[in-house]
């Protein structure tokens, strides 16, 4: 009997192994009640861009910095169609952001304005590591905004998110080679004008798109509802990048007419590459005389395996 006893000791210990093994076990965040995603806040579509063939998975949304929680963290906004606009005008730390000035991540790596909230319009205070040469994928890594903990996104810090660079968005928009032929196109998503991009192996008979890779379009030229594009579009992997406009100093302009989306790369003593566009306007390289300071939206990719 008392062989028995012992062996349904030993059966119930391992029982609680391994239910306790289950519930502690370290799984990914997958972005709440976001379904159509997988892995840690990742959409599924794949985008090369290299001609290594390299890809990539875009997050769900738009980097968010969210100042108004009692311990502020960083989130991937819900939707792709998401953006925070004026609400973020003035210099509070307390507010909710997604525009930030180049390499201003919430890390001390050098710059003198790192921090998210940062309003300085000088160029120089932009620096990642403290040195305008330098991109945020140099050195340690920790200047990309991508190094962070983000909550719907793994909420681990460099859990591989990452920035692109200049010449990675450009391969992206200009040379990748599809199975539809489409690249991208202009349009409106619920009402939020901006860039539809489509993934590698999109199937062209699914739905109709007008001005099919051509930069000078209009908007108007793709309006698809909330209804379709949830159900057409976002359950194949494809990729919305808002007009989420931009900020200069602590307010905010062109919201929902213009996206300036950051890259990692440096061009010169006071800018950066970016992926800017507008009505008739697309360019995946644009730079300014002045960049580094102004607010600009960050979308993160995470590289497939």
């Amino acid at each position: 009997m008392k062989r028995f006893a012992n062996y349904y000791s030993v059966l119930l210990l391992a029982i609680v192994t391994v239910f306790f093994a289950g519930c502690t076990k370290d799984e990914p965040n997958n972005g709440g009640d976001t379904p159509n995603h997988n892995g840690a806040g990742l959409i599924n579509g794949l985008y090369t861009i290299n001609e290594d063939g390299g890809q990539v998975k875009f997050s769900q949304g738009n980097l968010w910095y969210i100042g108004s929680a009692q311990k502020p963290y960083w989130k991937f906004a819900e939707h792709q169609t998401d953006f925070i606009g004026s609400a973020q005008d003035g210099t509070s730390e307390n507010v909710d952001r997604d525009l930030f000035g180049f390499a201003a991540n919430g890390y001390n790596h050098g710059a003198v304005c790192y921090q998210p909230w940062s309003t300085s319009m000088s160029n120089e205070d932009y620096f990642a590591y403290g040195d305008y040469t330098l991109n945020l994928y140099d050195q340690t890594g920790i200047a990309d905004w991508g190094y962070n903990a983000i909550r719907n996104g793994g909420n681990k810090e460099n859990y591989g998110w990452r920035t692109l660079t200049r010449d990675e968005w450009v391969y992206l928009f200009n040379t990748r080679t599809t199975a539809s032929g489409i690249r991208y196109v202009k349009g409106i998503v619920n009402s939020v004008n901006g860039i539809i991009v489509l993934p590698d192996n999109w199937d062209s008979s699914v739905y109709d798109l007008n001005n099919i890779n051509e930069e000078m379009a209009n908007y108007e030229g793709n309006t698809i509802s909330a209804e379709v594009w949830n159900s057409v579009f976002e359950t194949k992997g494809v990729v919305f990048l808002p007009a989420a406009g931009y900020r200069c100093g602590s307010m905010c302009g062109g919201t929902n007419s213009y996206g300036d989306y950051w890259s990692s790369t440096v061009q010169s003593t006071y800018s950066a590459y970016i992926v800017n566009f507008r009505p008739y306007m697309l360019d995946p390289q644009y730079t300014a005389g002045d960049g580094r300071f102004y607010g600009r939206a960050v979308r993160l990719v995470m590289d497939a395996k």
